[in-house]
Parts: C-alpha cells; sequence; structure tokens
C-alpha cells in the first residue's frame, strides 16, 4: 500500500521536527543570517509534496495591485520625508548628539556590498540584518 504523502500525519510529523530542529540551530548560533530561508525552502517542499501551488496557500496578486503599489510606495516615501526631514532632526536636538552612522562605513565606495545589504534587507527580519554589514 502506497503511503499518501498529501495528507500524512507523519508528513506533518516531520515538518514539525524539521521546524524545531532549525529553531534548535538558530539558538546555538548555527544558522549565519536568518531562519527565513530555511522556512522558505521548507515551504516549497512541502507544498511540492502535497501538490499544491503557491496560488493554492493564498500568494497571488490582489486585483487592484497596481493601485496598491503606488499607495505603498506613496506611504513610504512620506514616511521617509518626514523622517528624514522631522523625525531625525528633533531625536538629534533632543539628545544632543548625531546618529551614529559608523556601521556603514564599509558600504562608502562598495556597490557589491551595498546590493548584498539592500537585498538583505528585502529578505532578513531586522533582528539579522544589522549582523549582514559586519558578516560580510
Amino acid at each position: 500500500m502506497a503511503i499518501r504523502w498529501r495528507g500524512s500525519r507523519w508528513l506533518a510529523v516531520a515538518e514539525l521536527v524539521l521546524v524545531v530542529a532549525v529553531v534548535v540551530a538558530d539558538t546555538h548560533r548555527l544558522v549565519p543570517f536568518s531562519k527565513t530561508p530555511f522556512y522558505f525552502v521548507l515551504g516549497w517542499v512541502s507544498l511540492r509534496v502535497r501538490e499544491v501551488g503557491w496560488r493554492g496557500v493564498g500568494f497571488t496578486l490582489p486585483r487592484g495591485w497596481p493601485r496598491a503599489l503606488v499607495l505603498g510606495a506613496g506611504a513610504g516615501i512620506v514616511l521617509e520625508i518626514v523622517s528624514a526631514f522631522m523625525v531625525e532632526p528633533t531625536l538629534a536636538r533632543l539628545l544632543r548628539q548625531s546618529p551614529d552612522l559608523s556601521d556603514f562605513r564599509p558600504l562608502v565606495g562598495s556597490t557589491t556590498l551595498l546590493l548584498v545589504v539592500l537585498s538583505a534587507n528585502l529578505v532578513l527580519p531586522p533582528s539579522a540584518r544589522s549582523s549582514c554589514i559586519g558578516a560580510t
């Protein structure tokens, strides 16, 4: 009798064990940057085994995606302007010191490192981003 993996409880248990293994590896500092790539691969393999595509779990473009993209970009630009011209100067005055940007010194003149860090910002959680500059 062939095992039906799509609805198998053993598959779910195996996936849970793998997730726990990634968490344990991360607590022992064996995960270099982030658990996210490992979870992505685990999710992708799980979907393939179950013969379900990304659309089957809701990863589709919404109907009004162009409008959402424009609104999101506009909101991001507004937030950046408010941060750069209002929040940061106010904090610098209140705290009587400028922000310490020395962690970004390795990016000066290195387009490759800049692209690596920007890419990491797109996919990694904030806790892992701070180690990207020093790790490369």
